[in-house]
């Protein structure tokens, strides 16, 4: 049984089978520092459903062998139960040995009783977490962290390969060290399936494809800036299937329901079943989008993809405020928020916005945009920030703009 499992956050709704489950495995967090060389640690790796170097993980914790004078054991047994066409792992070492030199591996484990390998060998596809050498590897591609707490950039190893017998069940991939002056360790592995729904491996892309317009000279403070925090433009692929943009949403400053907003792209969190239908790994919230304006009211232009059940809490915005108070303005589906292809009625927001773009067009529907207005009780007492969170329930909510009324 896992002894840090209290320290483990919990795995995400959007973590299909496919990102194996090292829940009960992990040795370590992600926030401990686990090794002798204390400013050698994964603090600065993000956490949930990630996508690093075109593929997905679930990173929560780790898992490490033994070997140069680190506790540990020599192998593990990770459960699989899958069928898929190639692995995907996200792992390091602690330690340098010879290039190319086998320092652990793989072994696959299949459900008729054959084995498989797939060995680590130093410098081709993986190395050591603190080197400084910019090489590339001979395969799989290198994942830079950003400075963690210690001022430390950390590598890791993101390294994608081909199952020898992709049409038989794996039972479980026993991870094995073979070099004790070296510590290998993993982080996370991804089964790719034969015949997925998505496509992502692949193709995923990280952060917005079109230009974002700049923001208009006439957009006043109570327009909230979104710039830094736009995980796609209006004119983007944004979910991944063909032509779901807002391409034809006006851009810039625009008023809507009655409210002026400032109109330039979108921030999309991610739902329970997202990650399996579009093939991204969206966020489960965005925070600290700063504010920093006094406001009687706040009006949300947001919708989101897919249904729910009427009432069903989609997310919420969390507001936070100077005197360290803060209140959550909760969504509801069908209350504050609809699913963007559906013309719902909304019993406490107002339609914004009606459109299409081409995939709608073709089924004869329209796409709509909502605005959610929310009446602040601390009117007086200066709004810093918001946060953005989806409750992963099954709509993914998207963000569009957020304006403060002083009025």
């Amino acid at each position: 049984m896992n002894t840090h499992s209290k320290n483990i956050p919990a795995r995400s709704r959007q973590a299909i089978p496919d990102l194996l489950d090292l829940s009960e495995l992990y040795t370590h967090t992600l926030d401990e520092e686990w090794l002798p060389e204390r400013e050698l640690n994964l603090k600065a790796l993000s956490k949930g459903v990630k996508a690093y170097a075109k593929s997905v993980f679930d990173l929560r914790g780790l898992i490490h062998l033994g070997g140069a004078d680190l506790d540990g054991p020599s192998a593990i047994q990770i459960p699989v139960g899958l069928q898929g066409r190639k692995f995907h792992f996200l792992h390091g070492v602690y330690g340098k040995a010879e290039l190319e030199e086998t320092i652990g591996t793989y072994v696959i484990h299949y459900t008729n009783g054959m084995k498989r390998n797939i060995p680590l060998s130093y410098g081709f596809n993986v190395r050591d977490l603190g080197e400084e050498d910019t090489h590339p590897l001979i395969h799989g591609e290198v994942v830079i962290l950003d400075e963690n707490d210690a001022g430390k950039k950390i590598q890791l190893t993101r390294y994608a390969v081909n199952n020898p017998l992709p049409d038989i069940f794996i039972d479980f991939i026993e991870f094995v060290s073979i070099n004790k002056t070296v510590v290998p360790f993993v982080l996370g592995i991804t089964i790719e399936r034969n015949n997925p729904v998505y496509e992502w491996f692949d193709s995923i892309k990280v952060g917005t494809y079109n230009p974002i317009i700049k923001r208009s000279c006439e957009a006043t403070l109570d327009q909230v800036d979104l710039t830094n925090f736009y995980g796609a433009s209006l004119d983007d692929d944004w979910f991944n299937h063909s032509s779901h943009d807002l391409h034809d949403v006006p851009k810039g400053l625009q008023s809507m329901a009655g409210t002026k907003f400032d109109v330039r792209g979108l921030i999309v969190l991610g739902g329970s079943g997202s990650l399996e239908i579009t093939g991204l790994a969206l966020p489960e919230a965005v925070c600290g989008i700063p504010v920093n304006r006094i406001g009687k009211r706040i009006h949300f232009l947001h919708a989101c993809g897919f249904s729910a059940p009427r009432g069903t809490r989609v997310g919420e915005y969390v507001i936070h405020y100077a005197n360290g108070e803060q209140r959550n303005v909760p969504i509801l589906y069908g209350v504050h928020i609809i699913d963007w292809w559906l013309s719902d009625i909304v019993s406490d927001a107002k339609v914004a916005w009606i459109g299409s773009h081409a995939s709608a067009r073709l089924q004869g529907l329209q796409t709509r945009l909502i605005k959610q207005t929310w009446e602040n009780e601390l009117a007086d007492v200066e709004i810093t920030s918001i946060d953005f969170v989806s409750a992963l329930e099954n709509p993914a909510p998207f963000l569009v703009a957020i304006t403060v009324d002083k009025d």
